[in-house]
């Protein structure tokens, strides 16, 4: 360990220098890394919407939205829900659900 030391203090410039290529090393590796080897950031979230034609917002939210809600209740690794039922006779609902869960599984 001693010997590791003194080189290094006796030779700072191959010291600079092998830690500038280690520097670059790992620039190179992070740009080239693909895309699938980085976390996902966000939740994954799925949108419901669905349409319930001539029917006012009221009606649409406790025949439509809260039975969608009352299922999605449900879901592994659920965090939130939001819920909006329009004037337009449209019903949204977007569950979030944590990280591990997959887009796929949660949009079953």
């Amino acid at each position: 360990m001693l010997r590791v030391l003194a080189f290094s203090l006796h030779r700072p410039i191959v010291l600079l220098t092998l830690a500038a290529a280690f520097a670059v090393a790992g620039a190179f590796a992070f740009w080239h890394l693909p895309i699938e080897a980085f976390p996902e950031l966000a939740d994954p979230q799925v949108q419901v919407i669905t349409l319930f034609p001539g029917h006012a917002a009221e009606e649409v939210e406790r025949q439509v939205t809260l039975p969608v809600e009352h299922e999605m209740n449900g879901l592994p690794g659920l965090t939130r829900m939001h819920s909006s039922p329009s004037s337009d006779s449209r019903s949204s609902c977007s569950p979030s659900t944590m990280a591990p869960t997959s887009t796929s599984r949660a949009s079953r």
